[in-house]
């Protein structure tokens, strides 16, 4: 197998290996000096779509004996009468359901208050770009608006069905001096918020930045989040089969062309690694493989107990 984590000596070019050598970064080596953010585990195990649907108003993605499903939601037109909202796509819900997350981890409540899109689009590192306000407005409306169906068939002798939406409610304060709302108050539905503030995943914001990109899909995301809830409480190698790699994080290419999305994917990872030194992974043509991570003092994460106040906390070491 193929070493994706050699930084001193470069692998061969072959099917198995990234082109390009891998140079990793210093992690950081305290917890002051990590920004953490917050992610729900599901969205660490499956993912939403990378560009856009179009007329598709369903979705589905599977991981293993977990599937998502997703489904548009509804919004009024100018004229009031009911209009599909299309589905949530691309960086942008994804950078939405971080800072969703990060605010139920440590408000622990249900309504959110999200600032201007001014000021969100500060907070979420998304730059001034023409219809980039826009952009985002219509992504939070789409993610807000959209239902979602977890399909669980871990158990043998039962499937699990759970309904839930992001949101049960949306309000926004409207001035006459501006177009954009003022401020929006996001009220998660019972069963993200439990989603959310059950088991969050803990991030790194300077590396969700540095990952993000201009024009990036999120797949790089989706794969950073999935790495670091494979490898924060498993001390177990972990060999992951091909196809059920393409099932979670969907293959947009033609079935023949596999080998482009593999290395597509693989890139993806590279970027990855370079900024988590401690994650260890390998790979040949049938599998993927997570090893345990390397033993350094460099990831720490506050990682909240349901029901506790910010300052109860535990910090949780490698």
């Amino acid at each position: 197998m193929s070493r994706a984590h050699l930084a001193v000596v470069e692998p061969p070019a072959t099917s198995s290996t990234i082109a390009t050598p891998i140079s990793r970064k210093s992690p950081a080596t305290t917890i002051d000096s990590i920004d953490v953010r917050y992610i729900a585990r599901v969205f660490a195990q499956v993912c939403l779509p990378y560009t856009n649907p179009g007329d598709d108003l369903t979705w589905q993605r599977t991981n293993g004996d977990v599937s998502l499903m997703m489904q548009a939601g509804t919004l009024p037109d100018g004229s009031g009468a009911a209009r599909a909202a299309g589905l949530p796509y691309g960086l942008y819900p994804r950078l939405m359901l971080m800072y969703l997350a990060t605010a139920a981890t440590r408000t622990q409540s249900r309504a959110i208050e999200l600032p201007s899109t001014r000021a969100l689009m500060r907070e979420l590192d998304i730059p001034k770009s023409s219809g980039g306000a826009r952009t985002l407005n219509d992504q939070i409306l789409r993610l807000a608006s959209c239902s979602i169906t977890i399909v669980d068939q871990r158990t043998p002798e039962s499937t699990s069905m759970h309904w839930w939406r992001f949101a049960s409610g949306l309000e926004a304060v409207h001035t006459p001096q501006r177009t954009d709302p003022a401020a929006r108050v996001v009220t998660l539905s019972e069963e993200f918020y439990d989603s959310i503030t059950t088991s969050p995943i803990p991030v790194d914001r300077s590396i969700v930045h540095a990952l993000r990109g201009r024009n990036s899909s999120g797949l790089a995301l989706d794969v950073y989040w999935w790495l670091t809830h494979r490898t924060w409480k498993v001390r177990s190698t972990q060999r992951i089969a091909w196809t059920q790699l393409e099932n979670q994080f969907g293959n947009q290419y033609a079935p023949e062309n596999t080998h482009k999305w593999r290395q597509r994917f693989l890139e993806a990872v590279s970027k990855v690694v370079v900024l988590r030194p401690d994650i260890n992974i390998t790979w040949d043509d049938n599998v993927f493989v997570v090893l345990p991570r390397t033993k350094t003092s460099s990831t720490s994460a506050e990682v909240p107990r349901r029901g506790q106040a910010p300052s109860e906390w535990t910090v949780i070491r490698s």
